[in-house]
């Protein structure tokens, strides 16, 4: 995946595509493109690289929701107020049922977007993790409960 180039070629995604590449996602796109393949659904497609090398230059290509950053209220770095997830019932501020929940919705709210069964869910920015072992930590336990769900 290319998280931050400002543009892409056709001849790109036919040299991926020749050297074996089966998927390509990027962040960045025009805005007003975004919004249309959102509505649209097609924020996933397959990329023709090539007129002249036909399905040889074919490549899966899909647009990342959140740019590449966490979805809203799950950044868990040094410049994010988002809540870690705490998970010790004896301590105030338990929070485990409410956290998993609303990331649930924020990925029901992405898959609405997307047609396939599979979307990719990002979590990290620029300058993010400066604090990585919190990262991780709320990571962990975001999959963890979400699992058990």
């Amino acid at each position: 995946w290319h998280i931050d180039p400002f543009g892409h070629s056709a001849e790109q995604a036919a040299l991926f595509a020749k050297m074996g590449f089966d998927g390509f996602f990027f962040s960045r796109i025009d805005y007003d493109d975004f919004e249309r393949r959102e509505d649209k659904r097609t924020l996933e497609m397959v990329w023709r690289g090539s007129p002249s090398l036909g399905n040889q230059s074919d490549l899966f290509t899909g647009v990342l929701y959140y740019h590449y950053g966490a979805p809203p209220g799950f950044c868990f770095d040094w410049r994010c107020t988002d809540p870690p997830i705490q998970d010790n019932p004896k301590l105030p501020g338990y929070n485990v049922k409410q956290r998993v929940a609303l990331f649930l919705e924020r990925v029901k709210q992405q898959a609405q977007h997307y047609t396939t069964n599979h979307i990719m869910m990002t979590f990290g920015s620029d300058f993010q993790y400066q604090f990585a072992e919190e990262n991780y930590e709320n990571m962990d336990k975001l999959i963890k409960y979400v699992n058990e769900e």
